[in-house]
């Protein structure tokens, strides 16, 4: 009995649909004037998300630095005190990815990003009012919106850069959002310095930032078009589509690109991925290694370690007995450093692809917590060790800028087609924003059980992440999100 060949998935379009790669045209070459503004449109929506996130959490970090442990052994108080920060700004992220899940399929990302800009604004009048009101159930309402705002923001942002970007320059136009929210939260940093508007009197100042840029971004989304891809394969206006992506494009023959979309849509068809709810998505067993590996990739950059590296600079800053003026400047230095690793992170993304910089900064991240266990311990026995500990927090940070921050952006969005893009990505962020969130809940406790040697159990959730995304993450630079399905189906 002849045993039958398994049916494969054929695509009658040509698969000629990206620039050659012996032709390596300037980013400049792909920027049309509409192209800019989406694109900035969707980077002042990470810079409103970084600052926000800053603007919440700064507060609780000078709190915990200032922590003895006198003071912990009552935590009632502390952690009424932290609530707005550690429960309510994540569970508003939460709700808000909730609210991305439910709409962005149904109304297209520009509204929702529109929506999302309204939003934001309110959320800025009221953390405004919260500072004025003084009630505390005011201050957690606050909180809840600005989270449920940068929760919608986290997944948006970089779905809408993903399918307006041509594919020679997507990684390194989505990997750009990262230093935008990097560049968020250094304005928020510096005007919270004590000597500008780090105070009470000052906080409503602060917070209006977030009103002025949500503004701004709502005039010029006025003149962004939807994604082509949402119009073509969701939405099926072919026309549409093309005059878009015109409009998006430096020249006028978009043929190839409208070839794509159209094969990106006859692969779904063949595949069974029309109309695909979030219920069906995890059901379907093909699905299974790729969800697994996003919730890996950003639960992973999470458990790495990294939300306690701001907490630990603090607690050197005050066992050295650096002033605060100096403290404050080694803190500018940092962010300004962390803005450099993301400037050199966009350039590696497109010359070494995808997994080698984003394994290399697993890879930093976990030596680096073993080394920085020791030199905390024992930090208050030599002086010199406090400022190896210093520089150890600063190879870390470089280390997690250099992949698992900016590059998951990318890799969640290209390794889904796009009737199951919206899915993954609620998948995903609802995985970082839980570990956020429970991170944030235990992390204070862990140090006061353990001291340092907490590091320690984040060493290896990072080495896991390291060889699971080595063994099992394909290389998705170059090619067309139909091309990358088969590469998956190739390398797993």
């Amino acid at each position: 009995m002849t045993r039958k060949k398994p049916r494969s998935i054929r695509v009658p379009f040509s698969r000629r649909t990206v620039v050659k790669k012996d032709s390596k045209p300037s980013i400049r070459n792909y920027l049309s004037r509409t192209l800019i503004i989406s694109i900035l449109v969707s980077y002042l929506g990470h810079f409103q998300y970084g600052y926000s996130v800053l603007l919440v959490h700064h507060p609780a970090s000078l709190l915990v630095s200032n922590l003895t442990t006198e003071e912990a052994k009552s935590l009632k108080n502390f952690w009424f005190i932290l609530s707005p920060v550690v429960i309510f700004f994540p569970i508003g992220g939460v709700t808000g990815i909730v609210l991305f899940a439910n709409l962005v399929d149904r109304y297209g990302r520009k509204c929702l990003l529109l929506f999302n800009n309204t939003l934001a604004f309110f959320a800025s009048v009221f953390l405004c009012l919260s500072n004025s009101v003084h009630l505390f159930n005011f201050t957690l309402f606050a909180n809840f919106i600005i989270g449920m705002s940068s929760g919608i923001f986290s997944c948006c942002v970089p779905l809408y850069l993903l399918e307006v970007s041509p594919t020679p320059i997507r990684g390194s136009m989505t990997t750009t959002s990262a230093l935008f929210f990097s560049l968020g939260a250094l304005l928020c940093h510096m005007l919270g310095l004590p000597k500008i508007l780090g105070n009470r009197e000052g906080f409503p100042l602060m917070a209006i930032v977030v009103g002025m840029v949500a503004t701004v971004c709502i005039l010029l989304l006025l003149f962004c078009p939807e994604s082509p891809r949402f119009i073509l394969i969701q939405k099926k206006n072919e026309t549409k589509a093309r005059e878009v992506l015109r409009s998006l494009r430096t020249h006028e023959d978009v043929g190839n690109e409208i070839r794509e979309l159209q094969e990106e849509d006859f692969y779904e068809v063949m595949a069974n991925e029309k109309k695909m709810n979030l219920r069906k998505f995890l059901r379907i067993q093909k699905f299974r290694w790729p969800i697994v590996t996003i919730i890996v990739l950003m639960a992973g950059s999470q458990l790495s370690g990294i939300n306690g590296m701001f907490f630990y600079i603090e607690k050197v800053y005050r066992i050295t007995g650096i002033s605060r003026p100096i403290a404050d400047v080694i803190s500018t230095s940092i962010h300004f450093i962390i803005i450099i690793t993301v400037v050199v992170t966009i350039n590696l993304v497109e010359m070494w692809g995808r997994r080698v910089p984003l394994i290399m900064g697993f890879m930093i991240c976990s030596m680096t917590c073993i080394l920085l266990t020791f030199t905390l311990e024992f930090q208050e026995e030599s002086y010199e060790l406090s400022f190896l500990s210093l520089v150890f927090i600063i190879i870390f940070l470089i280390g997690h800028m250099l992949g698992p921050g900016p590059i998951r952006l990318v890799i969640l969005g290209e390794l889904f087609l796009q009737s199951t893009r919206a899915s993954a990505f609620t998948i995903g962020y609802s995985a970082l924003w839980f570990v956020r969130f429970v991170s944030g809940m235990i992390l204070i406790q862990l140090e006061l059980l353990l001291g340092p040697y907490s590091l320690l159990l984040y060493w290896p959730f990072c080495v896991a992440t390291f060889i699971y995304l080595f063994k099992m993450l394909p290389e998705t630079r170059g090619k067309t999100f139909v091309e990358i399905q088969f590469a998956k189906r190739g390398e797993v």
